[in-house]
């Protein structure tokens, strides 16, 4: 089906509106709706004073179209002049001494369209429905009649009077055969229920024709909100218009790309409050156990798996990078405990007085005892006990400027203590472990 433009489609549903007004309703209703059709969203009290009737009236017949659901109404609140007498004439209260404006409620008539082809699709749909439950239920009602007696049979009755022999029905009061009988032959359905089916098709075919022209297409709707705000035009607020008038005084100048520039920044701005709002919570973004990237945080942060593995792995290397520099620190710091120990025993051997040293047991199991004496006391004997080194696989940090165990760093000392340099290292050393 080819493209309609926006004026054909207009015309396509009007004339589904004039089929359904000549096919079902009288003439007032029929000019309200060609007045709907021609001046589209109308006032009530417009519409009254076209069609020369009074606005109660009026509001009756659009109250039996509204009730059929093939018009709408919608009550709006305006504001009305003080000086527009006209309205306090016709019971709109008292004038405002204040010179104020006062609210009145505006009732506006309008057909939309999509609305009506569905209700006149629904509505033929149920009277079609209806005739054919109607016929089924006189078909069901036939039975049989006695030509002698006239006595009457219904289907159920149809066992105890067939005779065996012979497979006829006869009357069980007379014997006489019986005869098939519809009780609405001589009733006021005379013609039945396939006729008057026939008859519907034939009165609604304009109207079926209507539908299916307008089938496949988009039929317009009415947006009566925006309507009222682009048609219609309420009393200014007291000092509204002297304001309005002042805006319109004020102009400003735009020098190159100025302009364009402020409004790149103020979008920019914007996007970047946008996203700080839509952006999702850490616990849903990084894992709680490892502090990975999650899937969600992936396509938050707009990166691919690989520049996540890349970026963790970065982590990894600093955190092993820090370990290797805290473990040469404590090697360099045993050397230089090994160099002070030699340069200790040079010294003592430089000094005149003998120095005694004897193995004494004691309850750590080894140890050093050194006594002054004479030279004659006996041979010297030294048995030292090698100082433990300071285990180099335990994982250290630097807090304050001092090295700590990683399972010793407490919530204070990363807190307070701390410099941003030591605390990043610290945070990178937690996120790989």
């Amino acid at each position: 089906m080819a493209s309609l433009s926006t004026d054909e489609i207009e015309v396509l549903c009007h004339n589904l509106v004039y089929q359904v007004a000549y096919a079902y309703y009288d003439s007032p209703y029929i000019l309200i709706l060609k007045l709907l059709i021609n001046v589209g969203v109308c006032p009530e009290l417009k519409a009254a004073e076209m069609l020369g009737i009074n606005p109660a009236d009026l509001r009756r017949y659009c109250g039996v179209l509204q009730s059929h659901r093939l018009i709408k109404r919608y009550s709006n609140k305006e504001r009305v002049n003080p000086d527009d007498r006209a309205f306090f004439r016709r019971g709109g209260g008292p004038m405002p001494a204040d010179g104020q404006p006062r609210l009145k409620e505006v009732a506006y008539w309008y057909i939309d369209y999509r609305e009506f082809a569905n209700v006149t699709k629904y509505k033929l749909a149920m009277i079609h429905k209806g005739i054919e439950e109607a016929t089924k239920h006189q078909i069901g009602q036939r039975g049989y009649r006695c030509p002698l007696c006239g006595k009457t049979f219904d289907a159920l009755q149809v066992p105890n009077l067939m005779d065996p022999a012979t497979g006829l029905l006869y009357c069980d009061q007379c014997g006489t055969a019986v005869d098939e009988h519809d009780p609405n032959e001589n009733g006021p359905n005379t013609h039945g229920g396939d006729e008057k089916l026939t008859r519907f098709n034939n009165e609604t075919q304009p109207i079926r024709d209507a539908l299916k022209a307008i089938e496949g297409i988009t039929v317009p709707s009415v947006n009566i909100i925006a309507w009222i705000a682009q048609n219609v035009k309420q009393a200014p607020l007291p000092g509204q218009a002297a304001a309005e008038e002042e805006n319109k005084k004020k102009y400003q100048v735009v020098i190159g790309d100025e302009g364009d520039e402020r409004e790149r920044i103020e979008k920019a701005r914007l996007a970047e409050a946008q996203r700080t709002q839509n952006a999702l919570p850490v616990w849903h973004t990084h894992s709680t156990v490892t502090g990975s990237a999650t899937s969600l945080g992936i396509d938050a942060s707009g990166q691919t798996p690989s520049n996540v593995a890349d970026k963790q792995k970065e982590i990894q290397d600093k955190a092993t990078d820090h370990q290797r520099g805290l473990a040469d620190y404590y090697a360099n710091l045993v050397e230089d405990e090994d160099e002070d120990e030699e340069d200790q025993s040079v010294a003592l051997n430089k000094v005149d007085m003998p120095v005694k040293v004897e193995q004494v047991d004691t309850p750590s199991g080894g140890g050093m005892v050194i006594d002054g004496g004479d030279e004659d006391d006996g041979d010297m004997e030294e048995t030292e006990t090698p100082a433990a080194a300071p285990e180099t696989n335990q994982v250290m940090v630097m807090v304050a400027g001092k090295p700590k165990p990683f399972d010793e760093v407490t919530t204070e000392d990363e807190a307070y203590l701390m410099t941003p340099e030591e605390r990043e290292a610290y945070e990178e050393i937690m996120m790989a472990m």
